[in-house]
């Protein structure tokens, strides 16, 4: 698709107009018409207390985590109800089925415990309540629900560490909430960065040649890398 016709008016583009084209041209892999049409924005200046890199990080990671939970749920009530069904018509061979699915609910039990018990201990280092960040949101009723019934299923963590390397590979190994509590933090740490070194950055172009919504993109792609390792 050429745009030579049109990049001469990318500075007059509303909002409205540059976001859906940004959006087509990374979807097509331009990258080099990704970034015209960026660097081609008029720039805003906005005065933002001291605290909002951190409060913005900690409202984005509560939102991953409600969906790394509503995800856990829905395998484990998927699981749930295929044991149901099997159990249901009875017999040897239904029962020799039930086993794997089985370990997977219980693995998804546990997974999602461990997430919530991860999130728990991340607040709690935090002095955040860590109700406080998921209880209005759309899906909190069906994690708690969910994790009434998970917790008398899930596998113990003896348990998970002898089953997570059979269902996910050798060396895999089964989270903690230790584990949870620190990809969140990683994930808050490159949040609260990306905001320094926006702030930091001047509006012209730094020694490296790039401008301030390049290394803005760089820092911005570094962080979804983070979170989503911070997930895993």
């Amino acid at each position: 698709m050429s745009t030579k016709g049109t990049v001469k008016f990318y500075d007059r583009l509303k909002p409205r107009e540059r976001l859906p084209l940004i959006v087509a041209a990374w979807m097509r892999g331009d990258e080099t018409d990704r970034k015209r049409l960026v660097r081609s924005a008029p720039r805003n200046l906005f005065k933002l207390p001291d605290y909002h890199g951190m409060a913005d990080g900690i409202q984005v990671l509560a939102l991953l985590h409600l969906c790394d939970l509503l995800n856990l749920a829905a395998l484990f009530w998927t699981g749930s109800a295929i044991l149901a069904e099997r159990g249901a018509a009875r017999g040897k061979e239904s029962k020799k089925r039930e086993a794997p699915v089985r370990d997977t609910v219980r693995g998804a039990a546990y997974a999602f415990t461990v997430h919530v018990e991860g999130w728990k201990r991340f607040c709690s280092e935090l002095k955040v309540d860590a109700d406080v960040l998921l209880k209005d949101r759309r899906g909190f009723a069906t994690v708690r629900l969910a994790e009434e019934v998970a917790r008398g299923m899930a596998f113990s963590p003896e348990e998970a560490t002898a089953w997570w390397p059979k269902a996910n590979g050798e060396g895999a190994e089964a989270p903690t909430a230790e584990a949870i509590a620190a990809g969140l933090h990683a994930g808050l740490k490159a949040r609260m960065a990306l905001w320094r070194k926006q702030a930091s950055t001047p509006a012209r172009r730094s020694e490296t040649g790039r401008s301030r919504a390049e290394e803005g993109e760089s820092a911005g792609r570094g962080y979804n890398r983070s979170g989503a390792n911070a997930r895993r």
